[in-house]
C-alpha cells in the first residue's frame, strides 16, 4: 500500500497545514486547533510543521472558548507548557519561538493560584521571546518587582494586550495589577481592558504614554473612560516629533466601549482630540445625540465603521436629521442597536431610510447591520438598501420574525456578528503576520 506522502507531494501537506492554522489578525474564538493537532501526530514529515503552527497561537485551557468548559481538564496546562518549551532543549527553544499568541486563562479556584501562577507566567514569557499578543487575566498578572524588571528587559516586545478582571471582589487590587502589566510593556499598540466589576477605569499615575493604535474598553459599570485613555496615550512634544516622526504619526484609529451606561462625559473632548486618525468608532449603549458629540463627530474624516446603540430618538435635545447629518461620509459600515437597546422609534427609522434614500448622503456606505429587539426594520428600508446596492444584516431577539435572507447568522440576542475589518487589518500590521 502506497504511503501518503507518496499520493501527495510534501508541499501540497504543508500548504494545507497553513489552510488548517488560522490567522492571528482574526478573534481565537474561531480557532478549531483540533485537526492541526491530529495532523501533528500523523508521521514524522507532517509533526514539525503542524507543531510550529499549533504553538503559534496557543490558548489555555484549551477549551475556553468552546462549550462545554469543563474547568477541570486543563488544571496542570501551564507546568506542561513550560516543560515543553524547556530552553535547556533545542526542541523547547524552537517551540517557544514558536509562540507569537498566548492566552491564558484561571481554570480553577486553587487558593496557592495567586503565588504560583505569575511565577508560571513570568517565565513563560521570557522563554517566548517573539511573543506579540497576550491575553491574561488579572489574577495570574501579580508580578513581583524582581520579575518585572526581568519582564522588561528580556521579555517579549508585546504588541497587542488583553487584561481580563477576574471573578475576585478585590476590584484594587486589579487595578494596581493592570496598571504594572501594562507599564511593563511599553510596545503595546492595541489594548483591551475588560473590567466588569470596576465602578470606574482609573487612569494611569504616572502617565504610560502608549502609541496605541487600537484601544477597547469593556467595563460595564463605568461611566466614562476619557481620563484613563488620555493617561494611556503618547503625549509627543515638539522633540519627539521633530526626532520620530513616523513612530507616532498614525495616531489612534479604533475605540471601543462597552457599558450599560448611557452618557460618556468627555465624548466631544475624545472625539475631537482622535478624529484626524479615527477610523472605528463603537459605543454601544449610545445614540450621539449632543450637538458637541455631533459637532465633533463631523471631524473624524477617515471614519470607515460606526457602532451605535440606539438611533437617536424625537424627543432628543436634536433632531434626528441633525444627527444623520453628522455622520461621515466616509462610512463604510454603520451598526445599530444591541442586546441591551430599546426598540428604535418609528420617527427616527423613517428619518434614517430617507437620509440613506438621498443620493449624495454616505455614498460609500456598503453595510447597514441591525439589531432588532421587539421590532423589525421596515420595509421601505430593505427596499432602500437593495436600491443601493448596501448590504442588511439583521440579528434578532426572541419573538422577533425577519426575512431569512436578512439574518447574519444568529438569534441568540447577543452582539452582532460583523468582521470589523479595520481591526482585522490593523492586527494583521502590527502583529506582523
Amino acid at each position: 500500500m502506497p504511503s501518503i506522502n507518496s499520493v501527495l507531494s510534501q508541499d501540497l501537506i504543508l500548504d494545507i497545514l497553513d489552510h488548517l492554522a488560522v490567522p492571528l489578525a482574526f478573534h481565537e474564538r474561531k480557532c478549531d486547533l483540533s485537526v492541526l493537532s491530529a495532523c501533528s501526530q500523523v508521521c514524522r514529515a507532517w509533526s514539525p510543521h503542524s507543531q510550529r503552527l499549533l504553538f503559534q497561537r496557543l490558548i489555555l485551557p484549551h477549551n475556553i472558548h468552546r462549550s462545554p468548559y469543563l474547568r477541570g481538564t486543563s488544571r496542570n496546562a501551564l507546568p506542561s507548557f513550560l516543560d515543553a518549551i524547556d530552553p535547556t532543549t533545542e526542541r523547547g527553544r524552537h517551540l517557544g519561538s514558536c509562540v507569537l499568541s498566548f492566552t491564558l486563562r484561571h481554570t480553577g479556584r486553587d487558593a496557592d493560584v495567586v503565588v504560583t501562577y505569575p511565577v508560571w507566567l513570568a517565565t513563560a514569557l521570557l522563554r517566548t521571546p517573539n511573543l506579540r499578543h497576550l491575553n491574561v487575566t488579572t489574577l495570574l498578572c501579580d508580578f513581583n518587582q524582581d520579575a518585572l524588571e526581568d519582564i522588561r528587559e528580556r521579555g517579549p516586545k508585546i504588541t497587542s494586550l488583553c487584561i481580563l478582571q477576574d471573578f475576585s471582589p478585590a476590584v484594587v487590587q486589579h487595578r494596581r495589577i493592570m496598571h504594572q502589566l501594562v507599564a511593563a510593556f511599553p510596545t503595546i499598540r492595541l489594548l483591551e481592558v475588560t473590567a466588569n466589576l470596576s465602578p470606574t477605569l482609573t487612569p494611569f499615575d504616572p502617565p504610560v504614554n502608549l502609541a496605541l493604535v487600537s484601544v477597547k474598553f469593556n467595563a460595564m459599570l463605568a461611566t466614562d473612560f476619557g481620563p484613563c485613555l488620555a493617561s494611556l496615550m503618547q503625549k509627543p512634544t515638539k522633540e519627539s516629533e521633530v526626532d520620530s516622526p513616523p513612530k507616532h504619526s498614525e495616531g489612534l484609529q479604533l475605540i471601543s466601549h462597552t457599558s450599560t451606561r448611557d452618557s460618556l462625559p468627555t465624548l466631544s473632548a475624545i472625539l475631537t482630540q482622535h478624529a484626524p486618525s479615527l477610523r472605528s468608532l463603537s459605543l454601544k449603549t449610545l445614540a450621539l445625540d449632543s450637538p458637541e458629540s455631533q459637532d465633533a463627530l463631523r471631524n473624524c474624516t477617515r471614519l470607515e465603521r460606526l457602532e451605535l446603540g440606539v438611533l437617536p430618538s424625537p424627543s432628543s435635545s436634536s433632531s434626528i436629521a441633525a444627527s444623520l447629518s453628522a455622520l461621515p461620509q466616509t462610512l463604510t459600515t454603520l451598526l445599530i442597536g444591541g442586546p441591551r437597546a430599546a426598540p428604535p422609534d418609528s420617527l427616527a427609522v423613517e428619518a434614517l431610510t430617507r437620509y440613506i434614500q438621498m443620493d449624495s448622503a454616505l455614498p460609500k456606505l456598503r453595510t447597514l447591520s441591525w439589531h432588532v429587539s421587539g421590532s423589525s426594520p421596515t420595509q421601505e428600508l430593505i427596499e432602500v438598501c437593495r436600491a443601493r446596492g448596501v448590504e442588511l444584516n439583521v440579528r434578532t431577539g426572541p419573538g422577533v420574525n425577519v426575512d431569512a435572507g436578512l439574518l447574519d447568522g444568529g438569534r441568540d440576542g447577543g452582539d452582532l456578528i460583523e468582521e470589523n475589518a479595520v481591526e482585522v487589518e490593523l492586527r494583521r500590521r502590527y502583529l506582523r503576520i
